[in-house]
């Protein structure tokens, strides 16, 4: 299947795969993602079925496991990051348990562990823009011109990719017990269940859960800068 990657270097870096959210395309990130080259070099796909990825037959945990796999082995990434927001800390979670060869360490922003309720995509759709109409007020600098209402309708209705998340939760026993973890979560979000997220976490030894106050699902997108402070800090430890 083709995968469409997008890859940054700023600056010096060991390797770091980024996995975005089930329906949000790179240009959603690429503020974050800047930041974050200046210190990794980062390598970063669309799904299948979004931007210049193929659209896959399906979807379904496989398909997109086998797509992570595939970007791994032709960029050859080896002793690398993988990072996952919201449902790509999910699928991160996911393939370090099926391939944590070259896994070295997990970083997860407020991972799909399980949602508050099994909601309709409707009300996915309206958290959302909910969310982001907050983000812009509060910092335009981070999300103007970066996502747009027509980039989510887009995704979920032609490709579907919510309704199969929203089916999604995570098992406990999934969880690679031999591979360092950051678990960034936010306080205030509405979208994942972040109490039953460090609940989970917790109970790893090999984890660092790390609670943003007055977070939202996404707290990278306003407060970026704090956020790569974390994840440098965490890597030291490593």
């Amino acid at each position: 299947m083709k995968m469409h990657l997008e890859t940054f270097f700023l600056g010096k870096g060991e390797p770091l795969l980024f996995l975005g959210g089930a329906s949000s395309p790179f240009g959603y990130y690429e503020k974050f993602v800047n930041l974050l080259s200046k210190h990794y070099k980062v390598y970063f796909f669309n799904y299948p079925g979004l931007g210049k990825s193929e659209k896959p037959k399906s979807h379904s945990l496989e398909v997109y496991l086998k797509a992570v796999d595939q970007v791994v082995k032709e960029n050859n990434l080896k002793n690398y990051y993988l990072a996952g927001a919201s449902f790509g800390g999910f699928l991160a979670l996911e393939y370090a348990f099926v391939y944590p060869g070259n896994i070295k360490a997990l970083i997860l922003f407020s991972p799909l562990t399980r949602l508050f309720s099994k909601i309709k995509i409707s009300n996915v759709i309206r958290i959302a823009l909910t969310q982001l109409q907050k983000w812009q007020a509060e910092c335009p600098p981070m999300t103007q011109n970066v996502f747009t209402y027509k980039h989510f309708f887009g995704a979920v209705g032609k490709y579907r990719h919510s309704e199969f998340v929203i089916k999604l939760e995570v098992n406990p026993k999934h969880i690679a017990k031999n591979i360092p973890i950051l678990v960034v979560l936010g306080d205030k979000d509405k979208l994942i269940d972040s109490s039953y997220s460090k609940q989970v976490f917790e109970k790893h030894k090999n984890a660092k859960i790390i609670i943003i106050k007055g977070g939202s699902h996404d707290a990278f997108a306003t407060i970026g800068g704090r956020i790569i402070k974390i994840i440098n800090d965490f890597s030291k430890g490593i």
